[in-house]
């Protein structure tokens, strides 16, 4: 199979004549319509994670795919040969990766069917950049829910902190719904004065 492939740390990648990867039980064999180029793909094939993350040699960059279903492992029972397929390849290992013709992963993995109202190139651009939007709006969406949380709280903490320091300006909402002594049958006292503590 043909795959964009480093074989070194400093190598760079080129193209490569590799053989195919041979799908694990519990995996599906996918020939790669499309791959999309992430941040963290450059620096897997710049070397730039040595260290950081193991590379097995001659390696092959790419996470995120979309293809076609060519074979399946014994264990895999939700897809069928032919599906049309996208997702995003979570192995440990830098070796086969999603720039080739053929990429194997795991049936239970980050693998799902292809929506049918995109194109392969679409659906290869969406794993990745997804799920980092996808928890960008959930990070704000809780910023705002706290946020709500909090002003709420202190709206019903108001009229509590005004009497404890026996002030009479109540909280608009407690002013409004206070009963007049008039309609209720009942003389008030007169407001006292607040001054500020000495």
């Amino acid at each position: 199979m043909r795959a964009i492939a480093m074989i070194d740390y400093d190598s760079g990648v080129a193209l490569h004549e590799l053989p195919a990867p041979r799908p694990a039980p519990n995996e599906l064999l996918v020939r790669v319509r499309a791959s999309s180029v992430n941040r963290i793909d450059v620096l897997v094939a710049g070397g730039v994670l040595k260290g950081m993350m193991e590379y097995e040699f001659p390696a092959v960059p790419g996470r995120d795919f979309a293809g076609t279903v060519e074979q399946l492992g014994a264990d895999v029972g939700r897809f069928e040969v032919g599906d049309e397929v996208f997702g995003f390849l979570t192995k440990p290992t830098v070796h086969e990766g999603a720039w080739a013709d053929y990429a194997t992963v795991a049936g239970d993995g980050f693998v799902g069917r292809k929506p049918g109202g995109l194109e392969f190139t679409e659906a290869a651009a969406l794993p990745l950049a997804g799920v980092t939007a996808l928890v960008s709006v959930d990070a704000v969406d809780q910023t705002r829910r706290d946020r709500d949380r909090d002003r709420e709280a202190r709206r019903r903490a108001a009229p509590t902190r005004a009497r404890r320091r026996g002030d009479d300006r109540l909280h608009p909402r407690q002013t409004a719904s206070r009963r007049s002594p008039i309609s209720s049958g009942t003389a008030a006292a007169p407001p006292r004065r607040w001054e500020p503590p000495t």
